[in-house]
């Protein structure tokens, strides 16, 4: 019997990049509705520049992607996205 693997990292721009380039559906249009010339690059560097930031991994692939991002002196604003086997 095969077991899934989940683990989190702290993910690099590959990792990101590759979660960027296949989005789920709600979370493509959530983000494009903020930024409607959303690409995954820009999606990809922007995560980038985090904090902090996490990427999880099934069975070694990147499926989904979360952090945080200071937006005043004492507030932080959280996001994720993640990709169809999320």
């Amino acid at each position: 019997m095969k077991r899934d693997f989940v683990e989190i990292v702290d993910g690099d721009l590959s990792d990101l990049l590759g979660i960027c380039r296949r989005l789920r559906d709600r979370d493509e249009r959530e983000i494009r509705g903020l930024y409607p010339d959303l690409t995954p690059e820009w999606l990809a560097q922007s995560a980038m520049k985090s904090l902090y930031r996490r990427v999880a991994r099934h069975n070694g692939r990147p499926v989904a992607a979360f952090g945080t991002w200071p937006i005043g002196r004492d507030v932080w604003t959280v996001w994720m996205f993640g990709t169809k086997r999320f």
